[in-house]
This record gives structure tokens, C-alpha cells and sequence, in this order.
């Protein structure tokens, strides 16, 4: 996901549920269920690496 991120020159905060207790509690809260996840503020969330949800997210391609 960072690395399609990265590409498409979206900044973006990168998350390690792994890592960081709070990331693990919000991801827990959301869900929990599939990795990675991609969380746009209140507007969408994307689970799992799917390029077409996440271009629509941030308004690259038509919904």
C-alpha cells in the first residue's frame, strides 16, 4: 500500500498495527479483520491492496 501510495505521490501516514498500540486499538475498532487498510480521514476506508478502490478514494477514477 505505501509503495502505491508513494507512486500516485499521495502523503500519507504510515501505520504499524504491529508497533503501535494505538494503531493496533483504531485498526481493532475499525474492523480488524484485513492488512492493509487504507483510511482517508471520514470519506473511505480500503481494505486490502485494491489500486481501482484506492484510486476512486482519492478521485483518480470515476466511482
Amino acid at each position: 500500500m505505501a509503495e502505491l501510495l508513494t507512486e500516485m505521490g499521495v502523503e500519507f501516514e504510515y501505520r504499524s498495527v504491529n508497533r503501535d498500540p494505538a494503531a493496533r486499538r483504531e485498526w481493532e475498532d475499525l474492523d480488524g479483520e484485513r492488512l492493509p487498510m487504507l483510511r482517508m480521514g471520514s470519506v473511505g476506508i480500503v481494505r486490502g491492496l485494491d489500486r481501482i478502490k484506492v484510486q476512486q478514494l482519492i478521485g483518480w477514477v470515476g466511482c
